[in-house]
């Protein structure tokens, strides 16, 4: 009969004994992906000669929203208190996002009509009734969000740790004065 256990959504590790053995497995990860230097992760496409390069903030921010989740269950009044707090500050980064794509992309049209400022007003409100608008990537609107926004998450990813610690998760147990020395 074969053993119970999570599945280790690495596949490195195979099976683990308990949601606190996944949970810092995967808070090892964080913490290795977040000191191995590089500002980009590069990604092969298994079978195909593609190389796709992602931001290494994105990266982070969906494992620290992944450890969010596994967290659920465990979360106390104090985390949940910053936790709205910080979902409402997301949320404004996002809205402010939309808000600048939709005034650059407004400048951009409004530079082609006859009058500028008539042009602006006109495009700026057509895109918010719309609510149709791109987000490049490569601006410097996005830019922007992104710092913001992985830097509420990389606060929240300390909080998250501050929990694990109350959980007693991150207590070294039998650590004792001059063990390092041997």
């Amino acid at each position: 009969m074969e053993q119970g256990g999570f599945v280790d959504s690495g596949g490195k590790f195979g099976q683990v004994s308990s949601p606190k053995e996944l949970i810092l497995m995967h808070l090892n990860r964080i913490s290795s992906f977040i000191f191995s230097g590089d500002a980009v992760t590069t990604i092969n496409e298994k079978g195909t000669n593609i190389t796709k390069t992602a931001d290494k903030r994105e990266t982070l921010i969906l494992a620290i929203d992944f450890l969010d989740s596994i967290l659920i269950p465990y979360v106390d009044k104090k985390l949940i208190v910053y936790r709205l707090k910080f979902l409402d500050r997301i949320k404004e980064c996002e809205l402010r996002l939309i808000l600048d794509s939709i005034n650059d992309k407004a400048y951009k049209l409004a530079e082609k009509s006859d009058n500028f400022y008539k042009g602006y007003e006109y495009w700026r409100f057509k895109l918010k009734k719309d609510r149709l608008v791109s987000i490049e990537k490569g601006s410097g609107c996005y830019e922007f969000y992104l710092c913001k926004k992985f830097s509420y998450y990389m606060k929240y990813f300390q909080k998250l740790n501050k929990l694990l610690f109350r959980k007693k998760w991150l207590v070294v147990s039998d650590y004792t004065e001059g063990e390092e020395d041997e």
